[in-house]
């Protein structure tokens, strides 16, 4: 039970410095990956927070995992649907309001950081092993 426990502590970690760090790659408006943007260019056009917006988008996604593959679903599934969506919002929100007009210099470093923040989430997330995110 200790090493499970253990687990989830990682994988909760994980998809919070992840979902900060796509924050930070959403405020550098230098771009993201190939899903957020998806997700971002959906979610403009439809009248919800983006973290209820993700969670949905997730769900719809995990139904299809379900049918395809569902061994590979797990509380880490669960977990980065119904969190990572949130925290982007969050972290999104935080940057904006406490750097309004940031300089090109600022956006530059938001994107190597969190892009380094990136690398250290996606690998407590997959040490973690909990399942795959939809």
């Amino acid at each position: 039970m200790k090493e499970k426990n253990r687990r989830i502590i990682m994988t909760i970690f994980g998809v919070l410095v992840s979902g900060f760090s796509v924050g930070m790659f959403n405020f550098s408006a230098f771009g993201m990956d190939p899903f957020q943007v998806f997700a971002h260019g959906v979610w403009n056009h439809v009248p919800i927070g983006f973290g209820t917006f993700y969670a949905i988008l997730n769900i719809i996604m995990l139904i299809f995992i379900f049918f395809i593959d569902r061994h590979k679903i797990g509380l880490g599934t669960l977990i980065n649907i119904f969190l990572l969506g949130y925290v982007v919002e969050f972290s999104s929100w935080l940057f904006e309001t406490r750097i309004p007009n940031p300089t090109i210099s600022i956006r530059i470093l938001f994107l190597i950081v969190g892009i380094i923040i990136l690398c250290f989430g996606s690998s407590l997330y997959f040490i973690g092993d909990l399942g795959v995110s939809a």
